[in-house]
């Protein structure tokens, strides 16, 4: 991929309405972790995240510095 780097996905299961869920988060992010694509709603679900959710997905990235965050939000 661009620039060699190699997308890692993490597990949304239905139970967590397919949402990214922030233990799931920590597990997977390493040194070599550089970008966090999150996409909301996403598809083929429609699953928003709330501001709740997102906070806890900022609290796992707040210990991580070097990743950075890229969200592709369809609705303001």
């Amino acid at each position: 991929l661009l620039a060699g780097g190699t997308p890692v996905a993490v597990d949304c299961p239905a139970q967590a309405g397919f949402k990214l869920m922030p233990e799931h988060l920590e597990k997977a992010i390493t040194t070599r972790t550089k970008w966090l694509l999150l996409n909301s709603p996403s598809n083929p679900t429609g699953a928003a995240y709330t501001a709740q959710e997102l906070e806890a997905i900022g609290a796992v990235l707040e210990h991580h510095p070097h990743v950075h965050v890229m969200t592709d939000d369809m609705y303001e």
